[in-house]
């Protein structure tokens, strides 16, 4: 009798199954923490947006070198001018008196002063000196390519190459009812022609203005005040 109740015992004690063909796991199943229920689960949080990210610059970046490429290219092929003008209550003949004798110019305006032997003529070869605005000062070596008497005086930039850098400098005088147009301008050619443009572009139409007051005041103090 006791044999058998020490018999049971052991079965009870025994970390088998009744059967014994299966081990019991004494383990208690841990929980995870980081699965939740999916009613307590919360919506994933979405990035911040940021205002424009770094493909949105660089998109704006290559559209901006886009225009500018073909602005270049268009001033390049076709040219471009900068041209001021002014009325001066004067026959063309007492206008013209000034503007062709270029070596006088620096004893009336300040902005060019002409280094040249005698007159104008077609071909002869001059420096000329430009006081811009802005205090910086461009000296160039030129060439008179057009002197059409009482309508049109012209020179050439000769420092470079024409294929680089081409330009056509002219004043010319035109009647109009109260007296005589007075037409300053500069026409810039070339592949160095959008980079002259864009950096000098505004002090050189600057120097047209101031010369061409300076010439209104020569000529008629009372309509230049």
């Amino acid at each position: 009798m006791l044999f058998f109740i020490f018999a049971t015992l052991l079965r009870c004690d025994s970390p088998s199954g009744v059967d014994g063909s299966r081990k019991m796991s004494a383990t208690v199943p841990k929980c995870n923490p980081c699965k939740l229920p999916p009613h307590i689960v919360p919506p994933p949080r979405e990035p911040a947006q940021s205002v424009a990210s770094s493909s949105d610059w660089s998109l704006v970046f290559k559209l901006v070198l886009c225009c500018l490429a073909a602005r270049g290219g268009a001033i390049a092929a076709l040219g471009v001018t900068i041209e001021t003008s002014t009325l001066v209550p004067k026959s063309r003949a007492a206008v013209w008196e000034p503007v062709y004798k270029m070596r006088e110019w620096g004893r009336w305006q300040s902005v060019f002063s002409i280094d040249l032997e005698g007159q104008p003529a077609e071909g002869k070869m001059l420096q000329v000196t430009c006081n811009w605005k802005n205090g910086a000062v461009d000296v160039s070596t030129e060439k008179i390519v057009v002197v059409e008497r009482r309508r049109r005086l012209c020179w050439d930039w000769q420092d470079g190459p024409d294929w680089a850098l081409g330009t056509d400098r002219c004043i010319t005088l035109a009647d109009e009812a109260k007296g005589t147009r007075v037409v300053n301008y500069l026409t810039f050619s070339g592949p160095l022609a959008p980079l002259v443009y864009w950096f000098k572009g505004g002090v050189i139409a600057d120097g047209f203005e101031s010369f061409n007051r300076e010439l209104l005041c020569k000529l008629s103090p009372r309509s230049c005040k």
